[in-house]
């Protein structure tokens, strides 16, 4: 076990061992598991270079990894291929399931294992973000929950329903929707004001207290206590109006109204007002996808749909098991109570860990019958026809991208379907704003929340060996330091290493990039380039570029690939190209230094922002007037 691995506190009571065979010798490695102690903890496979590529816990160290190399080696799908990738087998005891559940989650956040069950797209939830660190808080949507000060609500799998809540959100509390800088700046209301959407704090027409409090109902109407917030309201109400002050009570009994109208969305499912999630499970082959119906005081707030890949050859118990792990961490709230269709593996495990979660305790109930068994049908009905959805989606089209991948590690000599690539392209003007990118193909489609851009810093001249070499060096390097450190809140960017690596060029690009890989220790990691001019496919092995047809989907696939990273990299370019021209062309108008330049980028953020913006309202910056503002707007749209 290397320090790497160690982890200290309550708890923790083994060393951890490492079991090392040598890759072919499978029946060696079976002998040494029967070393393995008869304890609670954590075990983690590794691959023949070294790679985690299953982390899972057990009551039994020693009886569960037995059953792992027995149960996959029979199993379908890509699960079944686990046993004969095994090289290393790794362990770490604790003293009770808890402790390992919560090794078990921290080890899966930092390896991304190849054959754990994940959350598709589970970095890019959309969350409500109350800004409570900032002096008049406004609530936004969030694409990630940190330690911040703010108060956050989610996660949502629909954007357009967090924007739509927002909306409603501001109808009823006015918060402000501007910026600090352009509310610093403002000299008079804006529109929202005039509408009633908002307040005015950037105007003083409101008092700090009065616009806390508000920010607080918002809060707690989010927590799912709108009725505490109307009853507030109405005491209110009626005291100003006994007070004959019939404009406040006016704006308060709007103020309930469209609270009443949020809450009215809010359907009433079980009369004891408890908080409670309910959870429904669906899967078929490699897919599942799980709904949560988030009932708070009895009332369903919303529905959210998860969808689960690499889950062929699991247990039902132990999907819902995997999804609780990976959702309640990132979730802004744990309920009292969690209703399931199945009960899991370990159930006491986990409520000990989400009861810490919470700081409470939680339970976890199977109804049999009942008004609850009835909403977990639903919930199960939601996530069937999400599945459904899902899977008719992909279709033809999913059969076809699972051959191309097939044909590419049978035309690439890898030992399996890749399913993460890589493909990476430099752009630049003769070493003018040099960029390279980075895109990601994921069982053969984009993944554009993975997609990297690299700012070339080290060359400052036509090289593009070199400049791919350096965003190569930056992309690994990085992952290697983030497979060395603990995974922190939100995940780690690079520690998932590619299946298989695109270059877009020759046998000059590919070994520029191969020399990197060696220098790093990851020369295992296989990788091919894509001349441009032929199509012409450059292997490392082969002293001839591969021809592949051009029918073939293998090379329709990397050409897309390709293609998508020359995208990605020219755009990049052209992007830091425009702002590189616009603040030279704000540079060249006379009467326009450092000071007005700043003033005028703070008022507009940006440069294109000031070539967006019109006469009138660049003359209204402090110390520009109508004459200099022409000349800019000039100077700008030439």
């Amino acid at each position: 076990m290397t320090a790497m691995e160690r982890r200290d506190g309550k708890g923790i009571t083994g060393t951890g061992t490492a079991l090392r065979a040598e890759p072919s010798a499978q029946t060696a490695l079976r002998e040494k598991v029967n070393s393995i102690p008869d304890m609670a903890g954590v075990y983690l496979f590794r691959d023949s270079a070294g790679r985690v590529i299953y982390v899972g816990k057990a009551v039994s160290l020693r009886d569960r990894v037995k059953s792992h190399l027995q149960r996959g080696r029979a199993s379908a799908g890509p699960f079944g291929g686990l046993p004969d990738r095994i090289a290393d087998v790794e362990y770490i005891t604790t003293t009770s399931g808890v402790e390992a559940l919560i090794l078990e989650a921290n080890l899966v956040r930092k390896y991304k294992p190849r054959y754990n069950i994940k959350l598709k797209d589970d970095k890019h939830f959309p969350y409500i973000r109350v800004t409570l660190d900032e002096e008049w808080p406004r609530a936004i949507v969030a694409r990630s929950m940190r330690k911040d000060g703010s108060r956050y609500f989610g996660p949502y799998t629909r954007a357009h329903s967090v924007r739509d809540t927002l909306r409603a959100l501001q109808r009823a509390f006015r918060f402000r929707t501007c910026s600090d800088e352009v509310m610093k700046h403002a000299k008079r209301p804006c529109l929202h004001y005039h509408i009633g959407r908002c307040l005015a704090p950037c105007r003083g027409l409101v008092d700090r207290e009065t616009y806390l409090a508000g920010v607080r109902d918002l809060c707690s109407l989010l927590e799912g206590r709108g009725g505490d917030v109307i009853r507030g309201l109405e005491s209110r109400m009626k005291h100003a109006a006994e007070a004959l002050d019939f404009e406040t009570a006016a704006r308060l009994r709007d103020q309930i109204r469209a609270i009443e109208d949020i809450r009215e969305k809010q359907s009433i499912v079980l009369p004891d007002m408890e908080d409670r999630d309910v959870v429904g499970l669906a899967w078929e082959g490699d897919d599942a996808f799980v709904q949560v119906f988030q009932v708070r005081d009895g009332k369903l707030l919303g529905r959210e749909t998860f969808g689960l890949s690499d889950v062929s050859g699991a247990e039902p118990a132990e999907m819902l098991e995997s999804f609780l792990e990976l959702y309640y961490p990132a979730a802004s709230s744990v309920p009292g109570e969690i209703v399931l269709p199945r009960r899991p593996t370990d159930c006491e495990s986990l409520e000990g860990w989400l009861a810490r979660l919470k700081g409470g305790r939680v339970r976890i109930r199977v109804p049999a019958r009942g008004r609850l068994r009835d909403l977990v049908r639903m919930a199960e009905t939601n996530a069937g026809l999400a599945l459904e959805e899902a899977r008719s989606g992909k279709g033809r089209d999913g059969e076809t991208l699972q051959g191309a991948l097939d044909d590419l590690a049978a035309a690439a000599g890898l030992k399996s379907r890749p399913r993460r690539i890589e493909g990476y392209d430099i752009s630049n003007i003769q070493g003018r704003q040099p960029v390279g990118a980075m895109v990601v193909f994921t069982d053969g489609a984009p993944d554009k929340h993975q997609y990297r851009r690299f700012r070339i810093g080290s060359v400052n001249k036509p090289d593009d060996y070199a400049m791919m070499q350096e965003m190569v060096l930056r992309r690994f390097r990085r992952g290697l330091a983030e497979k060395r450190e603990s995974a922190g809140e939100g995940g780690s960017r690079f520690s998932e290493f590619p299946d298989l690596v695109l270059v877009d060029g020759g046998r000059g690009q590919l070994n520029a990039v191969l020399e990197v890989l060696r220098h790093l220790g990851l020369q295992d990691i296989p990788a091919l380039g894509l001349a441009k001019e032929r199509e012409e496919v450059y292997l490392p092995d082969r002293v001839e570029p591969l021809r592949l047809p051009a029918d073939s989907r293998a090379l329709l696939l990397i050409r897309r690939l390709r293609d998508e990273a020359h995208r990605f990299a020219v755009g990049y370019h052209r992007k830091l190209r425009g702002k590189e021209g616009l603040k030279s062309a704000l540079d060249d108008v006379p009467g326009v230094g450092p000071k007005r330049r700043s003033a005028l980028l703070r008022r507009f953020g940006s440069a294109r922002g000031v070539a967006r913006a019109t006469v009138e309202e660049i003359a209204a910056v402090e110390g520009i007037g109508p004459a200099l503002a022409v000349k800019i707007k000039r100077a700008l749209s030439e």
